[in-house]
């Protein structure tokens, strides 16, 4: 039996950091929606209590991670390869811009704030960052996707 893992995303464990959004039902009715901010385990000991970490702090160095999992970076790593098919840094990378992305296009929140709420120490960072993996920076990255009416459709 060659039955394969599914290769988990960092999409799979990640929880919005949004406090609601503007939703629509089938009448045409708006609100403002509540988002849930829990994690909802996927199964696998290991990413869920990665997916917890992730939720309920600061967004860990891989060394951090490796440490509150009593783990070695390189047990770590060999094993994020294994079940998501990149390392534990790209992984938390990959994480880390899924924030980002969110921040910059649902919020008025500064490049600086986005970037100490995605772990880095200030917004140069945060910017050196965004563009090597966005190859555009925060700024152009937020008028090409935030919509006019963010205020309206977001809360956060």
């Amino acid at each position: 039996m060659n039955k394969e893992l599914k290769k988990i995303k960092p999409e799979d464990i990640y929880v919005s950091r949004l406090k609601g959004k503007r939703v629509r039902n089938e009448e045409g009715w708006e609100r403002m929606e509540e988002l849930p901010h829990v994690f909802q385990p996927l199964g696998d000991p290991l990413l869920d209590c990665v997916g917890e970490l992730l939720l309920n702090g600061p967004i860990p160095t891989v060394q951090q991670l490796a440490e509150s999992l009593n783990a070695t970076v390189r047990e770590l790593n060999v094993y994020f390869g294994l079940r998501t098919g990149m390392g534990a840094r790209e992984f938390l990378s990959a994480y880390k811009m899924l924030i980002a992305k969110e921040l910059l296009s649902s919020t008025n929140l500064t490049i600086e704030e986005i970037g100490k709420r995605c772990s880095f120490s200030g917004g140069k960072a945060f910017t050196k960052f965004f563009l090597r993996n966005m190859n555009m920076g925060p700024a152009t990255y937020r008028r090409r996707n935030r919509p006019a009416n963010y205020r309206t459709l977001y809360m956060w």
